[in-house]
C-alpha cells in the first residue's frame, strides 16, 4: 500500500527522508510545484543533479534527471544511503 503525505517543509525534510527509509518506499511522488501563486507549497527535499544532501546519517545523492519533452514532468532518480547500518536503494 503506497504512503500519502504532504511535501515536507524546510523543518521537516530529515522527518520526510527516514519516512521514506522505514517505509521501504522505492518511489516518490510530488504532485505540486515549489511554489504557487507566490506561495511556498513545499521545500526543494532532494538535492541537484550530481550533487549530495547530507542529513544527519542519510545521504541522498540524485543521480539522473530526466525533463519529459513538453517540460510538464521531471523524473529523477536518487541513491539514498543510511551510513548508521550502510542501507543503500535507488529511488526513481
Amino acid at each position: 500500500m503506497p504512503t500519502l503525505v504532504s511535501g515536507p517543509l524546510a523543518n521537516t525534510v530529515v522527518d520526510f527522508w527516514q519516512m521514506v527509509v522505514e517505509a521501504q518506499s522505492t518511489l516518490v511522488v510530488m504532485v505540486t510545484p515549489l511554489v504557487e501563486r507566490g506561495r511556498t507549497k513545499c521545500h526543494q527535499y532532494w538535492p541537484t543533479l550530481l550533487q549530495t544532501l547530507e542529513l544527519g546519517q542519510l545521504r541522498i545523492t540524485c543521480t539522473k534527471e530526466e525533463i519529459e519533452p513538453t517540460g510538464s514532468f521531471v523524473f529523477r532518480e536518487f541513491r539514498l544511503t543510511n551510513m548508521e547500518v550502510m542501507y543503500c536503494k535507488f529511488h526513481t
